[in-house]
């Protein structure tokens, strides 16, 4: 039998505070996050709002818009809404500017590796179903 593929360890940065937030989302990813799906014109099932991403609590699904142009300003959009969407996940009672500064936060501070480990989380297909 073929030895098993270690998986490589989350690269961290330094800062302790960085980087113990950074492995709670990482580890959030991996034992709570069923599907990270990405969808273009993602939309509110309720509502028919436009969104960047959606959390289905019920499913453990990420729904995250997929946007049209490939720049670095758009791939930093789709890293920073998973992260965003991935802190509902962790801290469900916290309020949504508390999320939006740690996420901003994060985003600043995040060495470009740890920024490339969790791209790696995020799909290279586009889903058509849409999120319930």
């Amino acid at each position: 039998m073929p030895a098993k593929k270690r998986e490589a360890a989350p690269p961290v940065s330094g800062d302790a505070l960085i980087d113990t937030i950074f492995l709670i989302v990482v580890d959030s990813i991996k034992k709570h996050v069923k599907a990270i799906r990405m969808k273009r014109k993602l939309k509110h099932p309720d509502t028919n709002q436009a969104l960047y991403g959606l959390l289905i609590r019920d499913e453990n699904a990420i729904y995250i818009e997929k946007p049209v142009r490939h720049s670095k300003k758009e791939r930093d959009m789709i890293l920073s809404t998973l992260i965003h969407e991935v802190l509902h996940l962790v801290m469900q009672s916290s309020f949504e500017n508390r999320i939006r500064r740690l996420e901003k936060v994060l985003m600043t501070r995040l060495t470009d590796e740890q920024k490339k480990y969790l791209r790696d989380f995020l799909p290279k297909h586009i889903v058509k179903k849409e999120p319930d």
